[in-house]
């Protein structure tokens, strides 16, 4: 064997070695589990991943009791995300918890930002990747930490007498 074909077989294996090693990777990544639901971060991560999961009847219960217009049943809440836009493609994003701020005398209240990639595409010399920011608004009921309001993925006639009709 010549000098250049072992070098060609060398670069060969390697390509196989890293595509394997990479496939590896990604296929033995630990899936995405709830988080603790009394802190107002893990309501907040376990309401977004519960809309991704399509587990509708969890994400309504942590929607807060005082919303007037809150879905009465699973039903409707799954059918007012599904036919909202500000709920489409979510299952492709990925979210992480920015900040909390717990606010009020005995901190009953918190503002939780949450940090929201997601791919769109780009340019030639883009990655597609883009970020934003939003804050979910949580109120604490007992123990208990419930959403109120936020600036994404939340209906705002959630919050009205009349609903989303």
């Amino acid at each position: 064997m010549r000098t250049t074909d072992k070098v060609l077989i060398a670069i060969v294996i390697g390509i196989v070695v890293l595509v394997i090693g990479a496939f590896t990777v990604v296929l033995l990544r630990p899936e995405t589990t709830y988080q603790d639901e009394g802190t107002p971060d893990g309501v907040v991560f376990n309401y977004l991943l519960a809309l991704q999961r399509e587990d509708y009847e969890r994400a309504r219960a942590y929607l807060s009791l005082a919303l007037v217009g809150r879905p009465l049943t699973v039903e409707s809440f799954e059918r007012q995300v599904r036919k909202s836009y500000p709920f489409e493609g979510i299952g492709e994003r990925s979210f992480a918890i920015e900040s909390t701020e717990l606010l009020g005398l005995q901190g009953a209240r918190a503002l939780v930002k949450v940090r929201e990639i997601y791919f769109r595409g780009g340019g030639l010399f883009e990655s597609g990747q883009r970020l934003s920011f939003f804050e979910m608004d949580l109120l604490k009921v007992g123990v208990e930490w419930q959403i109120r309001g936020a600036d994404r993925y939340f209906l705002f006639c959630w919050d009205r007498e009349d609903g989303c009709g």
